[in-house]
C-alpha cells in the first residue's frame, strides 16, 4: 500500500537490534524516507545501522556447492606431483539437509606413488524442533598403499544446531553406528 505518508508492507517480520532488542512488526518507511518499523499501532525508528539481523521467511529449499582442486609439480633434487579434488555439497528441502563431501588425492615422488586416497560421505539431517534434529550418515573411504581395500560407516545420530544466525552456524551430532572394513591381503 503506497500513501503519501509511508510505504507498508503485508506481513509482519521480526528484526534482532544491535542493543538487544527483538522487534515484531510490520516494516514501513515515513514521509521523510526513514526506514521505520510498526509495532502494536506505535511507530518505532529503525536506523539500518542498529539492525543485526532481519529474519526473512525461509525459503522452501535451497542449495550451495563448492569444488576445488589443487594440483602441484616440483622437478629438482626430489621430484614430486599432487592433485587433491574435493567437492562438497549442501541440499536444503522443507525440513531436510542433505550434505554430501567428496576427497581425492594421489601423490607421487621420485617415481613412487606414496598417497592414493578416496572419501565419500552424506549427511541426511531432518529438523524436528529447532534446533533439535535427527540425523544419518553413511560414509567409505579406500586407500590401497594403506592396505585398505575401503571402509565404511553407518550412524544413525541425534543433533543440535548450538548458533544459526545470519553469521554463523554450528551444529554438533551424537550417535553409535556400525563401522566394517578390509584389508588388502598383502600373500
Amino acid at each position: 500500500l503506497v500513501g503519501s505518508e509511508m510505504c507498508i508492507r503485508d506481513s509482519d517480520m521480526t528484526i534482532n537490534l544491535r542493543d538487544g532488542r527483538e522487534l515484531v512488526g510490520t516494516m514501513a518507511v515515513n514521509q521523510n524516507g526513514e526506514q521505520i518499523m510498526i509495532v502494536g499501532g506505535e511507530e518505532v525508528l529503525v536506523p539500518l545501522t542498529a539492525l543485526t539481523e532481519l529474519e526473512e521467511p525461509e525459503k522452501f529449499s535451497d542449495w550451495e556447492a563448492r569444488f576445488d582442486i589443487n594440483t602441484s609439480v616440483n622437478k629438482g633434487n626430489t621430484d614430486s606431483q599432487n592433485i587433491k579434488l574435493s567437492a562438497s555439497t549442501m541440499y536444503k528441502y522443507d525440513r531436510q539437509r542433505h550434505i554430501l563431501d567428496l576427497l581425492t588425492t594421489t601423490e607421487e615422488q621420485n617415481g613412487i606413488q606414496t598417497k592414493d586416497r578416496d572419501f565419500a560421505q552424506y549427511n541426511f539431517n531432518l529438523e524436528v524442533k529447532d534446533p533439535w534434529f535427527f540425523g544419518a550418515s553413511a560414509s567409505y573411504e579406500r586407500d590401497p598403499l594403506k592396505n585398505q581395500k575401503y571402509r565404511y560407516n553407518l550412524v544413525p545420530a541425534i543433533g543440535y544446531d548450538i548458533f544459526n544466525d545470519a553469521y554463523r552456524l554450528f551444529s554438533m551430532q551424537l550417535g553409535a553406528g556400525y563401522q566394517a572394513e578390509e584389508s588388502i591381503d598383502q600373500s
